[in-house]
């Protein structure tokens, strides 16, 4: 699973989508989520977007806040 269909019709700018996109793969791969249809990734896909909404644009902020979330 990737993070962009979720995006598809969101109203986030591409720079915006493109953090998130990044921020989606940087958190996957330090959680060792290498099967996309880990039902994981969705639940990290979920918190990126939260976080964006939340007005967060940078891509390695997005990741930070959401491996705090999750591994706590």
């Amino acid at each position: 699973m990737s993070i962009h269909p979720i995006l598809q019709n969101s109203a986030f700018a591409p720079e915006q989508v493109e953090a998130m996109g990044k921020a989606f793969d940087a958190a996957c791969a330090e959680l060792r989520l290498a099967n996309i249809e880990d039902p994981v990734r969705e639940l990290v896909a979920g918190k990126v977007v939260k976080y964006a909404r939340g007005g967060v644009r940078d891509g390695e902020l997005l990741c930070q806040m959401v491996l705090a979330e999750i591994q706590n």
